[in-house]
């Protein structure tokens, strides 16, 4: 590298950083066991080594089904992210989803049932596992979604919902919260770097609602296996059931859905994106938009 510039040498680090990287799977099967946070049975999800090329898909337990995680199968985003192929649904894959994004893994097979565990409302027993069995990259490459122009979900402005992405050369993430008191306002700034990274800052972050909410959920047949234990309950005063783990623990929640849903692209992302007061539906909205784009 003698004689080159220090500017060559600077694009060439990016090229690295912003082109292939090898596509990576698990070192070996895990296996854990829970309740699903919605419907409230008690529920199991097994990750299973897949070849490179295979992408990420769930199987029911029950009849083999495959989901493929894609944009194209969600079929519910109300409180949940739900995966539809055939007769058979999966709910709650977003936490699942962030930690593998977090981790670049591209290939899995996920067998559960009707619900991804929700265990302590977070990503990080995911994560816990994934560290402790260890990835294996393979062969292939995969080349992330590198976001070449700006892209607006929903009206751009100060205390407006909208989501927009532009270039970066990884994932960063500016979230604003904008909820009721006792949560308040709430502004998070990350950057996916590593799964170290994520682990610390993003994963623990557990989901969260007003008890008001779940009785709303309980109505629709929802929300029935949220307990003490596996999610964050909050009335028109204060948090009734835990201590927080972050004092903007429920916008770093946030950003734990919206690494997991953008991982519905299949690939990862290379995007600066900036969203405000957002859930679910809109991170599926610039899902949708970031593919119908040819600017990516």
């Amino acid at each position: 590298a003698r004689g080159m510039s220090a500017e060559v040498r600077a694009a060439g680090r990016k090229a690295i950083r912003a082109g292939a990287i090898p596509q990576r799977t698990v070192a070996r099967s895990i296996v854990m066991g829970g309740q699903g946070l919605h419907t409230g049975l008690k529920t199991g999800v097994i990750l299973h080594p897949a070849p490179a090329g295979f992408g990420i898909v769930f199987t029911s337990l029950a009849d083999e089904t495959a989901i493929p995680v894609r944009f194209e199968n969600v079929t519910d985003t109300g409180y949940n992210t739900t995966l539809t192929s055939g007769s058979r649904s999966v709910r709650t894959v977003e936490h699942l989803l962030s930690a593998l994004h977090a981790f670049g893994i591209t290939n899995l097979l996920i067998k559960t049932d009707d619900e991804v565990p929700a265990l302590d409302g977070s990503a990080l027993e995911f994560c816990k596992q994934l560290a402790e069995v260890g990835l294996t990259d393979q062969d292939a490459t995969v080349e992330p979604i590198n976001i070449k122009h700006k892209i607006v979900v929903g009206e751009e402005g100060e205390g407006l919902e909208y989501i927009k992405v532009e270039p970066a050369d990884h994932l960063i993430i500016d979230y604003t919260l904008d909820y009721p008191k006792p949560i308040g306002i709430q502004q998070l700034h990350f950057e996916l770097t590593s799964p170290d990274t994520y682990t610390r800052e993003i994963a623990s972050a557990r989901t969260f609602g007003f008890v008001w909410e779940f009785r709303k959920l309980a109505q629709l047949g929802l929300g029935s296996g949220a307990r003490i234990d596996n999610a964050i309950l909050v009335d028109d005063e204060k948090v009734v059931n835990t201590t927080l783990r972050f004092p903007d623990e429920f916008a770093r929640h946030k950003v734990l859905d919206l690494i997991g849903d953008l991982y519905l692209l299949g690939r990862p992302l290379h995007a600066h994106v900036t969203a405000s007061k957002t859930g679910h539906s809109d991170n599926l909205a610039l899902v949708k938009a970031i593919h119908a784009s040819n600017w990516i």
